[in-house]
C-alpha cells in the first residue's frame, strides 16, 4: 500500500488509528521506502543507539579495567531511560496530531514527520552526550583507542543494514572463526587495520547518503512521485555498492596476506568462508560434494572406483569456482538495479498484462549463469552415478525418488513462500501453501511478523506497548559484538 492511499482513508479526521498506522508505516517498518525499492532508515529514529549488550564491546574495544565495567553499565542504563522518555514524548505529540489532520497529503506528511524530525535531532544529541561522558571515564591510554572503538561500534550498529549480497559480511568474524595462531594474527594486523578503516569510511558515506536522501524520499512519498523516490534510492544504492566493493577488495587482500603468512589451504579456507557468508545465494548448499562423500562411502566400493571418484572430485573442485563466480558476478551486476525494478513491477501490476510476470522473474544474466551451473551439477551427478554399479546406486541419496529439486530452486521456493508469493522468482517455480519452519518451529513469515511487532513497541501513539527490549538493530541474525 502506498502512503498516498493510506492517508486517503475517510476516517483520518475522526480517529487516531490512522496516525498509529502512519507512524508504524514510517518508523517501524521498511514499507515507507520499499515502495521506491529499498530502505531509507526511517525506523532508525526509534532504535536506541546503545543497548546493555554493548557493554562488552566497550570493555573489549577500549581495554577497560574490571572496576570500570559497572560504571559503563550504569551509564548505559541512564541513556536507555532518557531514550525511552524521549520516545514517550514523541508518542504524546503524535496523540495530538489527530486534532490537526486535514488538507492535502503534503500537510498530513508534514504533521506526521515534524515530531519525528525533532526527536531525531534530540536522539543524536543524546548519543553524542553519552559518548562524551564515556570519554571522561577513560585513561589516557584508553582514549588513544577511541578511534578503533568508534569503528567497532559503527560496524556493530550499521554493518547489518545492507541490502546487497556481500554488503554486510564481517570479515573480522570470519578471521576469528578460523582460530589462527597469535603469530599469524600479528602478521595480519596491517591488512585488518586497512580493512577496518576503509570499511568504516564506506559505512559513514553510506549513512550520510541515507540521511541526506530521506527528505527527498519523504517529499516523493507525499507527492506520490515514483521517479523522484527511485532516484533517491538509487543514490543510496550507489553507496551500498561502494560498501560491497570494499568488502570484496578486502577479502582478496586478506587472502593474499594469508598466502604469505600461512598456506594455500588456509588462505582458501578463509576465502570460501568469506564468500559463503557474503554471497549465500551462490555458495551455500553445494549438492555435489556431499554426493562424492556418499559415493565413496557406499558398501562394496572398490579401490578402482574410489580412485575414479577422487579424480572426478579433483576436476569438480577445480571447475566449480569459476562457475560460481559467474553467478556471483551476475548477482553483483543485477542487485543494484532492484529499486527501479521494484517500482517498474508495481506499475506493471497496476497496468495488468504480462509485463509484471516478466519483471517477477530473475534477470536474464542470472538465469543464464544459474542454468550453466545446474548443467555442471547434472554432468557431475551423472558421472558419479556412472562409476557406481546398480547396487551401489541404490545406496545414494534420492535414488529412485524422482527428479531432484536443485538447492537454488528450493531456496527460491522457500523465499516465495515466506514472501507470500511476491518474491522475485521465475514464473515456472512451484510455490507451496506454507513457508518452512525454522528450528523453533516458526515459519519465516511468522518470525518476520514477530520481529515487526517488536519494532512496533516504540512506534508513537501505540497504546499499551512499552519500549523495546534490548535486541539487535537492523533485523536478522546479528553477530556478537566485535572488538579488536
Amino acid at each position: 500500500m502506498s502512503f498516498a492511499r493510506m492517508v486517503s482513508f475517510r476516517s483520518i479526521r475522526r480517529t487516531a488509528v490512522a496516525v498509529t498506522l502512519a507512524l508504524a508505516y514510517l518508523a517501524a517498518t521498511p514499507k515507507a521506502s520499499a515502495q521506491f525499492g529499498g530502505r531509507a532508515g526511517f525506523e532508525d529514529a526509534f532504535m536506541p543507539d546503545f543497548l546493555s549488550r554493548d557493554v562488552s564491546l566497550f570493555v573489549e574495544s577500549l581495554g577497560l579495567e574490571e572496576w570500570q565495567r559497572p560504571i559503563i553499565e550504569s551509564m548505559v542504563m541512564d541513556y536507555k531511560i532518557s531514550f525511552d522518555k524521549g520516545v514517550e514524548q514523541v508518542k504524546d505529540e503524535m496523540s495530538k496530531v489527530k486534532d490537526s489532520l486535514g488538507g492535502g497529503h503534503q500537510d498530513v506528511m508534514k504533521l506526521i514527520m515534524a515530531p519525528i524530525e525533532r526527536w531525531t535531532e534530540q536522539k543524536n544529541r543524546l548519543r553524542d552526550e553519552f559518548l562524551e561522558n564515556i570519554k571522561t571515564q577513560l585513561s589516557e591510554q584508553q582514549v588513544q583507542r577511541w578511534p578503533k572503538f568508534e569503528r567497532a561500534i559503527r560496524r556493530e550498529k550499521r554493518l547489518n543494514s545492507g541490502e546487497l549480497q556481500g554488503e554486510s559480511v564481517n570479515l573480522l568474524l570470519v578471521i576469528r572463526g578460523m582460530e589462527l595462531t597469535p603469530t599469524t594474527l600479528a602478521g595480519l594486523d596491517p591488512s585488518i587495520e586497512e580493512y577496518e578503516i576503509r570499511l568504516d569510511e564506506s559505512l559513514q558515506s553510506r549513512q550520510q547518503r541515507i540521511d541526506s536522501e530521506q527528505k527527498k524520499i519523504k517529499d516523493a512519498m507525499a507527492a506520490n512521485d515514483q521517479q523522484a523516490g527511485v532516484a533517491a534510492q538509487e543514490a543510496i544504492m550507489a553507496t551500498r555498492v561502494a560498501v560491497r566493493n570494499t568488502q570484496d577488495a578486502a577479502r582478496d587482500s586478506i587472502k593474499a596476506a594469508l598466502l604469505q603468512l600461512t598456506s594455500e589451504e588456509t588462505a582458501k579456507a578463509f576465502e570460501e568462508s568469506a564468500l559463503e557468508k557474503a554471497y549465500p545465494k551462490v555458495y551455500r548448499n553445494d549438492p555435489i560434494l556431499p554426493l562424492f562423500a556418499s559415493a565413496k562411502a557406499t558398501e562394496g566400493i572398490t579401490p578402482e572406483q574410489t580412485t575414479a571418484l577422487e579424480e572426478l572430485e579433483v576436476k569438480y573442485v577445480a571447475e566449480i569456482p569459476d562457475v560460481n563466480a559467474r553467478l556471483r558476478d551476475a548477482y553483483r551486476e543485477d542487485e543494484p538495479r532492484e529499486p527501479r525494478r521494484r517500482v517498474e513491477l508495481m506499475i506493471a501490476r497496476q497496468q495488468g498484462g504480462d509485463a509484471a510476470r516478466a519483471l517477477r522473474g530473475e534477470a536474464d544474466n542470472i538465469q543464464a549463469a544459474r542454468k550453466n551451473r545446474d548443467e555442471v551439477y547434472d554432468r557431475y551427478r551423472k558421472a558419479i552415478m556412472d562409476i557406481l554399479n546398480d547396487e551401489q546406486k541404490k545406496q545414494m541419496p534420492n535414488y529412485g525418488k524422482g527428479e531432484r529439486i536443485h538447492p537454488d530452486e528450493a531456496e527460491r521456493i522457500r523465499e516465495a513462500k515466506a514472501a507470500g508469493g511476491h518474491t522475485r522468482q521465475p514464473g515456472s517455480s512451484p510455490v507451496g501453501a506454507s513457508a518452512p519452519a525454522d528450528r523453533s518451529g516458526k515459519t519465516r513469515k511468522e518470525k518476520a511478523q514477530g520481529e515487526q511487532q517488536d519494532r512496533l513497541r516504540n512506534a508513537p501513539n501505540d497504546p499499551g506497548r512499552g519500549a523495546p527490549a534490548d535486541r539487535p538493530q537492523g533485523g536478522g541474525n546479528r553477530p556478537p559484538p566485535t572488538a579488536e
